[in-house]
């Protein structure tokens, strides 16, 4: 009995997910810099944007880190190094996501010029490394 698997799984789905973070990311960085004083319902609607994205990348790594890595480790000892640094990178997704929820607590009660500039550049920074962990996913 031959336990090799010769065919590649169909990996669409994640490449659809990451197309979506990718996107969200930028636009929700442009909307909020886009935030006016004086507009607090416009700012709560783009919270509530921001918050249900947070929420869709948390639980896409938890599924990652629950099901893919410790499936894939055990088929192999040769990517075992990419797997950890997937892992690592998550640890560094996850803060980032915490730091700005932390920001995003005053955004829709007062959208504030320096607030909006700080949730802005954060996701923004999220953004770049979210990329840059998709890119090698």
């Amino acid at each position: 009995m031959c336990d090799v698997v010769t065919s590649k799984p169909d990996v669409h789905d994640m490449v659809v997910v990451h197309r979506t973070f990718r996107q969200s990311c930028a636009e929700l960085t442009e909307l909020v810099r886009g935030l006016r004083p004086g507009d607090p319902a416009r700012a709560q609607l783009v919270v509530e944007a921001v918050e249900f994205m947070l929420m869709g990348l948390e639980a896409h790594h938890v599924s990652e880190d629950g099901f893919l890595w410790p499936r894939l480790a055990a088929r192999t000892d040769v990517r075992a190094e990419a797997i950890a640094r997937m892992e690592e990178q998550h640890h560094r997704l996850a803060e980032l996501v915490t730091r700005e929820r932390g920001a995003l607590d005053g955004l829709a009660a007062h959208p504030r010029p320096a607030l909006c500039e700080q949730v802005a550049a954060q996701l923004a920074e999220l953004g770049s490394v979210l990329t840059a962990h998709m890119d090698e996913e």
